[in-house]
């Protein structure tokens, strides 16, 4: 898994590959780092191809730790397939989707 940070006042994440079971702990404890520097966080998912349901565990989780502080969530880019899953899940409704 790749994840590239970009801004300072608002943690831009860009994940590669895709956020399944076998690379989640990574994925938690770097998002769990970003949180405790930054209370926004956005997740660029243009590069993310695949999405178990431990993974929309984890970033359903991640939403409500930085929302329940006043903090933003967004996820940006998200691919067709993961579209696809956040409106099944209705977390489309939920998250902060932003397309650029």
């Amino acid at each position: 898994m790749t994840i590239k940070a970009a801004s300072k006042e608002i943690k831009h994440l860009n994940l590669e590959q895709s956020l399944c079971k076998d690379n989640l702990e990574e994925l938690k404890n770097v998002l769990l780092s970003q949180m405790r520097e930054n209370r926004d966080l956005s997740l660029d998912l243009s590069n993310v191809i695949k999405i178990d349901s431990m993974g929309l565990g984890i970033l359903v989780v991640i939403y409500k730790k930085i929302t329940s502080s006043g903090g933003l969530f967004q996820i940006v880019n998200p691919t067709a397939d993961v579209i696809k899953l956040l409106e099944l899940t209705q977390l489309d409704k939920k998250f902060n989707v932003v397309y650029s």
